[in-house]
């Protein structure tokens, strides 16, 4: 699970990386052969989100 900078406590608590959207990007790429890659954002404004979006490779 992936945790930007801007979500709250109780989502970064969870994550196995934490980082800005480049980082995570990167971390993202370390893990070619992950079934799934769950990505805890944020939007653009720098304020906290709970937004968490699953992505899947088909």
């Amino acid at each position: 699970m992936l945790g930007h900078f801007y979500q709250r406590d109780e989502v970064i608590e969870y994550a196995d990386f934490v980082g800005d959207s480049f980082q995570l990007a990167n971390a993202a790429l370390t893990r070619p052969d992950a079934e799934a890659i769950i990505f805890c954002g944020c939007t653009s404004c720098p304020k906290p989100r709970t937004s968490c979006h699953v992505r899947t490779r088909p």
